[in-house]
């Protein structure tokens, strides 16, 4: 429950901070000190009827692709999680510079209250499926595959609105 005292190495996360511990030989990952041109991050505000109020969730946008061209979008569940305590943006810049991936936009689903919302919450796919893939749609060119992804919670937040919307 909190840091090992005698080392020194920490992550941090949404709840606090863990205890870093690698093996022999680790490296980490070429993409940390990348120089790969950086994509943005936009605040985007969706009007919600499901909820009642306007959602903050985020988009991201590979560098130098106008909105215009369409792209593959993925909606990532605690996103903006990911970018502060994983560096998703500069992950996902890299990825695509070094042409890992092809370019695509991603929404960074941003929670309330996420132990609410992604446990099997109609509310939560609804919001996805229905206001925020159709808002990002309406402002930017997507093309298909639409991918979904989380972990812990935001992977059963994943499966249920897959499941929930099938085809989608």
């Amino acid at each position: 429950l909190i840091p090992d005292p005698g080392n020194p190495e920490i992550a941090t996360n949404p709840f606090g901070f863990n205890s870093v511990v690698t093996g022999a030989g680790y490296e980490p990952p070429a993409w940390l000190g990348s120089s790969s041109p950086a994509g943005s991050l936009a605040e985007i505000r969706v009007s919600s009827k499901v909820y009642r109020v306007r959602r903050a969730h985020y988009l991201y946008r590979p560098p130098g692709i106008p909105d215009s061209r369409p792209l593959p979008l993925l909606a990532v569940h605690d996103g903006i999680d990911y970018v502060n305590h994983a560096a998703l943006a500069q992950a996902l810049d890299s990825l695509i510079h070094d042409e890992v991936v092809r370019p695509f936009r991603a929404v960074l689903l941003n929670p309330k209250a996420r132990h609410d919302e992604y446990v099997g919450s109609a509310l939560h796919a609804a919001h996805l499926v229905e206001e925020v893939i159709p808002y990002l749609t309406r402002r930017v060119r997507t093309i298909e595959p639409l991918g979904v992804m989380g972990a812990s919670l935001g992977a059963v937040a994943a499966l249920h609105a897959a499941h929930t919307y099938p085809g989608t």
